[in-house]
């Protein structure tokens, strides 16, 4: 017959098990439930962005004739620049801001 501390320990551990368990389900579903916001949130920096990326660019080019779009942290850059070396330094700057994953290079 088993002793009853070692039937209480045993009923203890079951329990934390199950406890656990519930736990990381209920995790999941906290989780499941703050996607939809972050996605709601990372709509309202992808509007954001290419205003940011102007704004950062427009420090030390002129960028009055440039378009800046935004897709999911693609930055795709528009329009007209007085020389190469001008071009890659915006194409390497916008690269560097926070939120910015790819830039595409429709610079002419």
């Amino acid at each position: 017959m088993k002793s009853p501390s070692l039937h209480g320990e045993r009923d203890q551990e079951a329990a934390q098990k199950e406890e656990d368990q519930r736990i990381r389900v209920g995790s999941r579903a906290l989780l499941y439930r703050a996607r939809p916001q972050e996605r709601k949130e990372d709509e309202g920096k992808d509007e954001a962005l290419p205003q940011r990326v102007k704004s950062e660019l427009g420090r030390f080019f002129n960028v009055s004739d440039l378009d800046i779009t935004n897709r999911e942290g693609v930055i795709t850059l528009r329009g007209g620049v007085p020389n190469e070396q001008e071009r890659q330094n915006m194409i390497d700057m916008a690269k560097k801001i926070k939120g910015v994953r790819e830039v595409v290079n429709m610079l002419y």
